[in-house]
C-alpha cells in the first residue's frame, strides 16, 4: 500500500531496510546467507514497481507519457537509494558507506566498487583485483565480506561471553576510533553493547538524512510537478481567482505568498493530554503564531 502510494503520487523514494539486528540474533544468517536475504527484499521491491510501471505504460500506449521518466524509477543500492540498518538499535549503512571505507585499502576507486559491491563479483587477495569467480565459494560476495562480515563480527564480539569477549570487542572499538561509553559496554545485555558500538560507527540519522537529501528532489522542483496529483479542485465556480493564486504560490514554495497552505500528517499528544504538537508541511506561505487558519479535515465537503 505504501509503494502504491509513492508510485501514484510520483514520489522519489529512499527505502530503508530495517532490523538487521534480527538477522544477526533472531534468525542467525551469515554474512552471505544474509545478503542474498537482502538481495531479495531489493528484487521483490523492485518488482512491485515493475508492476506499477508496466500498468502505467499500458495506459499510456499510443499517448505522451507525461512521467515516464517517474514511472522507471527503481531501487538501486550502489547508488544510495537503499539503506540498510537497524533504528531499533540507532544505525544504518548504504554501499557507499562501506566503499568509502575500503577503495582505498584495496586500491580501486570508489564508483568502481560501489558499483561492484552490489553486483555479484569477489575480490581476490591473491591477484588483488575483481573477479566474478567465487573460487569454488572460497570467496565470498564483496557486499559480505566489506560491509555484513564487519557487522557480524560487532555482534558476535557483543555475544562472546567468555572474558575473551570484551577483548573483542575493545580492539574493534580501538580500531575503529570509537568513543564509547564504559557503561554501555559493561551491560549485561548483548545487544546494548553492540548497540554501542555499531551507532556510534555507523550512526542512523547522518546516513538516513543523507539518503534523503541527495536522492530527494528539493520542494521547489518537486512540488511543481506533484501537486495537480494531490491536490484536486477545491472551490466552487466563481472562485477560480482566488483558487488560481494559492495554487500558484504553492507550486512555486512562495514563503512570502498571503496565502498559507499547510498539510498537518500527523498530530502527537504529550502524555498528559495537554498539548498537541503537530508534524507538518507548508506548500505555501508562512506559519506565525497567532495566525488563524481554516481546517480541512478528511470528511469535509471540498465544494463549500
Amino acid at each position: 500500500t505504501v509503494l502504491q502510494q509513492v508510485w501514484r503520487e510520483g514520489l522519489t523514494p529512499v527505502l530503508f531496510i530495517n532490523k538487521l539486528d534480527r538477522l544477526v540474533f533472531e534468525l542467525q544468517l551469515g554474512p552471505e546467507e544474509a545478503h542474498a536475504h537482502l538481495q531479495r527484499i531489493v528484487r521483490q521491491v523492485n518488482d512491485i514497481f515493475g508492476a506499477l510501471n508496466s500498468v502505467a505504460h499500458y495506459r499510456r500506449a499510443g499517448t505522451e507519457g507525461e512521467d515516464a521518466e517517474e514511472a522507471d524509477f527503481e531501487f538501486r543500492p550502489e547508488d544510495g537509494t537503499v539503506v540498510f540498518g537497524s533504528a531499533l538499535h540507532g544505525w544504518a549503512f548504504t554501499v557507499g558507506t562501506f566503499a568509502e571505507l575500503m577503495a582505498p585499502k584495496l586500491g580501486v576507486t570508489l564508483d568502481e566498487l560501489r558499483f561492484k559491491m552490489w553486483s555479484d563479483f569477489f575480490w581476490s587477495p591473491k591477484a588483488a583485483a575483481f573477479t566474478a569467480d567465487s573460487n569454488g565459494g572460497r570467496l565470498k560476495p564483496l557486499f559480505a565480506q566489506l560491509a555484513l562480515s564487519n557487522i557480524w563480527r560487532a555482534h558476535e564480539a557483543a555475544n562472546d561471553e567468555t572474558a575473551e569477549g570484551p577483548f573483542k570487542l575493545a580492539k574493534i572499538i580501538s580500531a575503529l576510533g570509537l568513543i564509547v561509553s564504559s557503561h554501555e559496554l559493561k551491560s549485561s545485555d548483548p545487544s546494548s553493547r553492540v548497540r554501542a558500538v555499531l551507532s556510534a560507527w555507523l550512526p542512523l540519522a547522518p546516513t538516513l538524512l543523507g539518503a534523503v537529501a541527495k536522492h530527494v528532489p528539493a520542494a521547489r522542483s518537486a512540488q511543481p510537478r506533484r501537486l495537480d496529483r494531490i491536490w484536486p479542485t477545491l472551490l466552487t465556480p466563481g472562485n477560480e481567482s482566488c483558487e488560481a493564486a494559492v495554487r500558484a504560490a504553492a507550486h512555486q514554495c512562495d514563503g512570502a505568498s498571503e496565502h498559507v497552505l499547510v498539510h498537518v500528517s500527523k498530530m502527537f499528544v504529550n502524555g498528559q493530554g495537554e498539548a498537541a504538537v503537530g508534524f507538518a508541511r507548508v506548500y505555501a506561505g508562512t506559519l506565525r503564531k497567532g495566525q488563524r487558519l481554516y481546517v480541512l479535515g478528511g470528511g469535509a465537503n471540498t465544494r463549500r
